[in-house]
């Protein structure tokens, strides 16, 4: 089994939890429950890696140091950074 990375942002100003439930709700209505779908719905839920809304330059910063001190992995939580628009998820998906 193999993985790969995903990125999924979800506009509103809503919380965390409600913002992956809908990433989670819309992923499995396109690709299913096979727990190999390589979407977000195969992550374990989510942990925030920062809850300051920071800008575009800083979210892809964030994002990409998050996978280079691994703190996002296979079939774990899914990374969850604060936008100006909403939240914006990342990680594994098992494929």
């Amino acid at each position: 089994m193999g993985a790969h990375t995903f990125s999924v942002h979800i506009d509103g100003d809503i919380t965390a939890e409600e913002a992956y439930n809908i990433a989670v709700e819309d992923a499995i209505y396109e690709y299913g429950h096979d727990s190999y779908n390589g979407t977000i719905s195969t992550t374990s839920g989510f942990k925030i890696l920062s809850s300051k809304s920071l800008s575009r330059e800083e979210v892809k910063k964030r994002a990409r140091q998050a996978f280079d001190n691994d703190e996002v992995e296979k079939w774990e939580a899914a990374g969850a950074i604060r936008t100006t628009d909403g939240w914006l998820f990342i990680g594994w998906a098992a494929s």
